[in-house]
C-alpha cells in the first residue's frame, strides 16, 4: 500500500491534540493497522476519521479495538437497533460528538425512529419502546451507577439472553472507552456531519 496515502487519509481527521502522521515515519504496525481497517464501512465511506484516527497513534493497542469492535457491530447476537441505542446512548452521555452524529444514521437505518434519537440528544426522555427500551435502559443505569439493578438485568436477560447482555455491557463499556479518547483529543466531526449535540 502506499504510506502517503494513508497519511492523506489520516489528514482527513481533524484533530487539535495529536500531530500529523508523516508518511516517512509510519512504523510497520501502523501500516497493519491501516491495512485492517480499509475493509470497515466507515473507513471507505469517511476515510481514518474519530476513533480509528486516534488508534493509528498507539497501533498495538488500537488493533484489537479495531477487532473488538468490529466483533459488536458486525459478530455480535443483539438487534442492530438495541446495539445503535446503546451507542447513541453512551454517546449522548459522554457529550461525545462524533460518536453519535457517526452512528445516529446507522440507528436510522437499523430501524431507530430519528424523532427518539433527536430526544435522546437534546436530554428529554427518548420513548424507545421494546428492544430499544431495553437497551436504553440498560446502557443508561450502566453510565449513572457503574452497574446493573437486579430489575434491569431481569429485563434484559429474559430478552436478550445471557450471551446478549454480555454484548450489550461490553457495548457500553467499548464506546465508553471511544467517547474518552475522542473527548481527550478533542476530535472534531468529519466534513458533511451535523453536530447532533450542537443545542445541549
Amino acid at each position: 500500500m502506499n504510506p502517503r496515502r494513508t497519511v492523506e487519509m489520516c489528514d482527513r481527521c481533524r484533530m487539535s491534540r495529536l500531530p500529523d502522521l508523516d508518511p516517512d515515519d509510519l512504523s510497520e504496525s501502523q501500516q497493519r493497522l491501516y491495512a485492517s481497517l480499509q475493509n470497515r464501512p466507515e473507513v471507505q465511506a469517511n476515510g481514518l476519521v474519530g476513533p480509528f484516527a486516534v488508534w493509528m497513534h498507539a497501533p498495538d493497542l488500537g488493533a484489537p479495538m479495531a477487532a473488538l469492535g468490529a466483533g459488536i457491530r458486525f459478530q455480535a447476537s443483539l438487534p442492530p437497533n438495541a446495539t445503535e441505542v446503546a451507542i447513541c446512548t453512551t454517546g449522548v452521555f459522554y457529550g461525545a460528538s462524533f460518536e453519535v452524529a457517526a452512528h445516529r444514521p446507522l440507528a436510522i437505518r437499523a430501524g431507530v425512529e430519528a424523532a427518539a434519537l433527536d430526544r435522546l440528544a437534546a436530554g428529554d426522555e427518548p420513548a424507545f419502546s421494546g428492544d430499544e427500551a431495553i437497551a436504553h435502559a440498560v446502557a443508561s443505569e450502566l453510565l449513572r451507577t457503574q452497574t446493573l439493578s437486579a430489575e434491569t438485568h431481569r429485563l434484559a436477560a429474559d430478552r436478550f439472553g445471557p450471551q446478549g447482555v454480555v454484548e450489550l455491557v461490553t457495548t457500553v463499556g467499548y464506546y465508553a472507552l471511544n467517547a474518552l479518547l475522542l473527548n481527550a483529543f478533542e476530535i472534531e466531526l468529519a466534513p458533511g456531519m451535523e453536530d447532533p449535540l450542537a443545542d445541549r
